[in-house]
């Protein structure tokens, strides 16, 4: 198989491919991209060596203060393989040229569960439509809502001949009726009605 890989700042994939070698039929690229090739046989024992190098050297820092801009809402059902071929026509994404990043609304948490002991994975329903999302160096299964809004983008996972597209949560929220939203120093309150209706209140 060959693969391709992206990482956010302070990341170095070098390293990280570096540590993984021997599960590695040869590598290549820089600190923010990388290319490599893997024998089917190896993917298992790669995917654990990425996250124990993950873990161990790179500390994503949480800025409560920051502010997430989507770029689309989209519903569940709207995450398919026409999409996923608009995505990949913006390729390659780095420094420049970030990963498009999508929120989706009121989606009901199925199932919540940890991996490698700091990663969150959450099933999430939305019309009958449903997917597992990931949120990376995150620990907490309690005190999320039942029902929440995400911010996230879009990835595939090939994993045992399958590929599932996966979503890696940004940021989470409980989801509300009603939405603030800040303009300069006015503030609007938002709720959708029937039939999809938006009213605004100033």
């Amino acid at each position: 198989f060959q693969g391709s890989a992206r990482a956010p700042e302070g990341f170095s994939l070098p390293d990280a491919l570096d540590a993984c070698s021997t599960d590695l039929i040869k590598y290549g690229g820089h600190p923010a991209a990388a290319g490599f090739s893997v024998s089917p046989t190896k993917l298992g024992s790669l995917h654990k060596g990425l996250i124990n190098f993950s873990d161990k050297h790179y500390k994503r820092e949480i800025n409560l203060s920051r502010s997430i801009t989507p770029e689309a809402l989209i519903r569940l059902k709207d995450i398919d393989w026409p999409l996923w071929k608009e995505i990949e026509e913006l390729e390659p994404f780095g420094i420049g040229n970030p990963q498009p990043l999508f929120w989706a609304s009121n989606c009901n948490v199925v199932k919540r569960k940890l991996f490698s002991s700091r990663h969150l994975s959450l099933t999430l329903k939305q019309d009958n439509h449903i997917k597992t999302a990931i949120q990376f160096n995150s620990s907490r299964t309690t005190g999320i809502a039942d029902n929440i809004d995400i911010a996230f983008k879009i990835n595939l996972n090939n994993w045992e001949g399958r590929s599932i597209f996966q979503l890696e949560i940004v940021d989470l929220r409980p989801h509300l009726k009603t939405s603030l939203i800040t303009r300069g120093d006015r503030s609007y309150k938002c709720y959708l009605k029937e039939k999809n209706i938006i009213s605004i209140i100033n």
